[in-house]
C-alpha cells in the first residue's frame, strides 16, 4: 500500500501526511510499528519516477497459492509455511524456483449441508425452462434421510408464518 501512496502523492508533504494516517491504519491493523515506519521511509527516500515505471512480465515473480479447505480450527498455515521454507531453500533451484513470500495460503471454501445432502438436477431455473419439474426428490435407495424426514415436494410451509414457498430448483437426494 505505501507503494501506492508514493505512486499518487504528487509532493513530499502530502505523502508525509497520507504515511502518518496509514501507518497508523497498519498498526491498528496488527503489524509491528517498527517493520511500518521503516518500510515507510524507504518508499519516501525512492524517486517517485520508479514507482511510475512499469514492470515487464520477466520481471514480475511468479506466485503459488497453496489450496486448502478453509477450517477455523486449524493451524495457522501460513505460519508453517514461513516456519518450513528455509528447508525448501536449502537447495539453490528451489531458491530460484520459489522465492521467498512467492508462496501463500488460499482457502476454499468447503462444501455447505445443502450441498452435501441433495445435488441439482438441473442447472436451469424453472422460469428458464417451465419442462423441467422442479422440487425435492427421494433417492431410490430408500435411505434413512428419505424414509424419516424428507417429502418429496414442490413446495414448502413456514412453520412460523405458515407462509407456503415454491421451490425454484429440481433437487434429488445423492
Amino acid at each position: 500500500m505505501n507503494k501506492k501512496i508514493g505512486r499518487n502523492c504528487l509532493s513530499l508533504e502530502l505523502f508525509d501526511k497520507k504515511s502518518i494516517e496509514y501507518q497508523s491504519y497498519s498498526t491498528r491493523r496488527g503489524y509491528k510499528p517498527k517493520h511500518v515506519k521503516m518500510d515507510f521511509d524507504k518508499v519516501r527516500s525512492t524517486p517517485r519516477d520508479t514507482f511510475l515505471t512499469t514492470k515487464s512480465k520477466s520481471e514480475q515473480r511468479s506466485v503459488y497459492p497453496l489450496l486448502v479447505d478453509y477450517n477455523p480450527r486449524q493451524q495457522n498455515i501460513g505460519k508453517l509455511i514461513r516456519d518450513h521454507l528455509p528447508i525448501l531453500h536449502s537447495c539453490s533451484i528451489m531458491v530460484d524456483l520459489f522465492p521467498s513470500e512467492s508462496i501463500f495460503p488460499a482457502f476454499r471454501r468447503p462444501r455447505n449441508l445443502k450441498e452435501i445432502l441433495s445435488k441439482r438436477i438441473d442447472s436451469c431455473r424453472a422460469t428458464d425452462n417451465p419442462a423441467i419439474e422442479t422440487g425435492f426428490f427421494c433417492c431410490s435407495r430408500k435411505c434413512g434421510l428419505c424414509t424419516n424426514f424428507a417429502i418429496e415436494s414442490s413446495n414448502f410451509s413456514s412453520v412460523f408464518t405458515g407462509r407456503t414457498y415454491d421451490i425454484k430448483q429440481s433437487f434429488l437426494h445423492l
